[in-house]
């Protein structure tokens, strides 16, 4: 009886060690009215309609960031500067927050989308529209692709600057690109193979292998004549007199075209005509 005894004592003591463990409070988590003066003034202007829930402040890897959480799952996130770069949120975000520029492509292309979604990271912004496609522009706010990886923290991927794009892949691009500015660059390594892919204005995309080859081309008008096959460009000519190529690519044992009506020719290395794909 006595061992019963005991036994209930200390399993009682443990029960409420455990009550106070769970009763410890977030050390992470901060009043409102502790928030640097920068975030409360952002809060405030921007979206003082909400209601404020509970902010967090957290330090990594020597770099401090703020997070306010606000009703209706609106989740703002702000550096260690007191910069904001990343909204979140079930609903249309302000357009007092998106830059104009974004704004205008967005209504442009996606009439029938909002805006849930606007981060900024090294090199870039990325917004979310409310069918879940991502879209990614430079700083300045100039449309870059779609962002097809949903990958927003890929390691395998390294922006590079214009100076830092191998000699062979600037030496292409001056030739055939001339009068497209680089929008953005990136060198990707993945299961010990590099790739390199270039952004230009006009919504041009270029990828290289890791020899600085050109693998593949993608726009959304015609490319030019220079970068295509001169026995790819005179079958297009003769059989399809009134559409153009828009996208190239290199495989292993053939290349691709596709028009603009979106007919897709396969053809040999060599620019041999082997069929229209209909896959």
């Amino acid at each position: 009886m006595k061992k019963l005894i005991l036994a209930f004592f200390a399993l009682s003591l443990t029960f409420v060690a455990c009550s106070d463990d769970d009763n410890t409070p977030d050390p992470n988590v901060i009043n409102e009215a502790d928030l640097p003066t920068e975030i409360r003034t952002y809060v405030s202007t921007y979206f003082a309609d909400r209601t404020f829930n509970r902010a967090e402040m957290e330090t990594e890897n020597n770099e401090t960031s703020y997070h306010v959480f606000f009703d209706g799952n609106l989740r703002l996130e702000f550096n260690g500067t007191y910069e904001i770069v990343d909204i979140d949120d079930d609903d249309v975000l302000p357009d007092s927050v998106i830059p104009q520029s974004i704004l205008n492509y967005v209504a442009l292309n996606y009439p029938n989308n909002i805006i849930t979604d606007w981060e900024i990271e090294d090199g870039y912004q990325e917004v979310e529209l409310d069918n879940g496609l991502e879209l990614e522009f430079t700083l300045e706010g100039i449309f870059i692709r779609v962002d097809t990886d949903n990958d927003d923290d890929d390691e395998n991927e390294i922006v590079l600057s214009e100076a830092e794009i191998p000699a062979e892949i600037m030496a292409y691009l001056n030739e055939h690109f001339a009068s497209n500015a680089i929008i953005r660059a990136l060198k990707e390594m993945d299961d010990n193979t590099v790739e390199y892919e270039i952004y230009l204005d006009g919504d041009y995309e270029l990828e290289f292998n890791e020899n600085f080859e050109i693998i593949s081309i993608e726009g959304i008008t015609e490319l030019p004549d220079s970068v295509i096959p001169q026995s790819i460009l005179d079958y297009v000519t003769q059989n399809y007199p009134n559409d153009f190529i828009v996208e190239w690519e290199l495989e292993d044992d053939h290349q691709q075209v596709e028009l603009n009506n979106g007919i897709e020719i396969k053809f040999t290395l060599n620019g041999e005509f082997i069929r229209v794909d209909n896959e």
